[in-house]
């Protein structure tokens, strides 16, 4: 009995090794029919990608990325498997967003449709064809990633995202902040998004963190101080998650921009705004 004991839990032990190992996207890669993943590389260094993300780009048949991606995707992809794509395949030039551009960017829409159809017939093509397709973003692909339309121009074929760490998550990181502790609200919003309504008394007191884009901090600061408090603490994140180039500045709303350098802060950079940034929960 005990021997039978002894290889029955062998047995199970060995099925619970097989049940919980990591999903290999090698596995994926030979299924016989195509697959487009989505992949979020991380903000900065590249042992910030995750294993799922490398496993996906090594594997995969073709891999798109832009070309500020393109270290990044040579780390780890075949070279022949590697393609770079221009601008104008970013989220703002995609389906109504072409009609919200200025007049002047219209040309570019115009290009960027043709570009859009192209890049789709080709991916098409690949995935019925029964090939890999990985599509590398910055960060994380779902938040603020120029390439999150492809969830939707592809949601008829088989498509996966691979979560990757974002700028925020590096962010506070770097601030070595917990943006959440004490079960307070935060607000995410873009550099060119409204601010929305301050509370009755005339100032917002809810925390926000800006990913910037293209929006100058310069222009940023007097609309938050139309919001918030002059002495509301406020820090600046550069190339969050890049060990060699993470700078971070903090000083209030009314003296920020005289801290900066002229030019401003490198980009991509967050901005942090409110009273999170000061320690609070110690006795």
């Amino acid at each position: 009995m005990k021997a039978v004991a002894i290889i029955a839990v062998f047995a199970m032990g060995a099925w619970c090794l097989a049940s919980f190992r990591p999903l290999a996207a090698e596995e994926d890669a030979k299924s016989s029919s195509g697959k487009i993943y989505l992949v979020g590389v991380g903000p900065g260094d590249p042992d910030l990608a995750t294993i799922r993300a490398v496993r996906v780009i090594e594997s995969a048949d073709r891999v798109y990325c832009f070309a500020s991606l393109g270290k990044v995707a040579a780390r780890w992809a075949r070279p022949e498997a590697i393609e770079q794509m221009p601008g104008f395949l970013a989220k703002r030039f995609y389906g109504s967003n072409r009609r919200c551009l200025a007049e002047h960017r219209q040309a570019d829409a115009a290009e960027a449709g043709k570009r859009f159809e192209a890049f789709g017939a080709k991916v098409r093509k690949l995935v019925a064809d029964g090939k890999t397709v990985a599509i590398l973003d910055a960060g994380d692909a779902t938040i603020f990633g120029a390439w999150a339309w492809v969830t939707e121009e592809f949601d008829d074929l088989p498509l996966e995202v691979v979560p990757g760490v974002s700028a925020f998550n590096a962010a506070n990181a770097g601030l070595k902040r917990d943006v959440m502790w004490g079960g307070r609200r935060c607000v995410v919003l873009s550099g060119g998004d409204v601010l929305g309504v301050p509370p009755q008394e005339g100032r917002m007191t809810t925390p926000t963190v800006f990913f910037t884009h293209r929006a100058p901090i310069a222009e940023l600061v007097p609309r938050l101080l139309e919001q918030y408090s002059a002495d509301t603490p406020v820090a600046v994140v550069s190339h969050a998650g890049c060990r060699d180039a993470q700078e971070i500045l903090q000083a209030t709303l009314d003296t920020i921009l005289d801290r900066l350098a002229d030019g401003g802060p490198p980009p991509p950079y967050l901005v942090y705004v409110g009273n999170i940034l000061t320690l609070q929960h110690k006795e």
